[in-house]
């Protein structure tokens, strides 16, 4: 399995689970280098993360259109601990 099928992978596996904690839609909005992870819909919609598309590095969100400095979590190699401790307000992405 190629490293791409591996971060489309891991991004699947991060939205499903994130789902399972909110009752708002979790969609992820693709860009150029960042894919934004958005709970919510129509006027009702909040930036939640960030994930770097071709590594799966997963960062806190700034602001609407652009992730905080540094890594919180590698996706491909990290899932499971995310999983663990993820919840649908983001405080893990918090920098300890």
């Amino acid at each position: 399995m190629n490293k791409n099928m591996n971060v489309t992978k891991a991004i699947a596996e991060y939205l499903v689970h994130l789902q399972t904690l909110t009752t708002k839609t979790v969609d992820l909005i693709p860009g150029r280098k960042y894919g934004k992870v958005v709970f919510g819909n129509g006027d009702d919609r909040a930036v939640h993360s960030f994930i770097d598309l071709s590594t799966g590095d997963l960062l806190k969100a700034a602001g609407w259109n652009a992730p905080a400095k540094g890594t919180r979590f590698n996706l491909v190699t990290e899932l499971d601990k995310v999983t663990t401790v993820a919840d649908q307000f983001g405080g893990y992405l918090y920098k300890r």
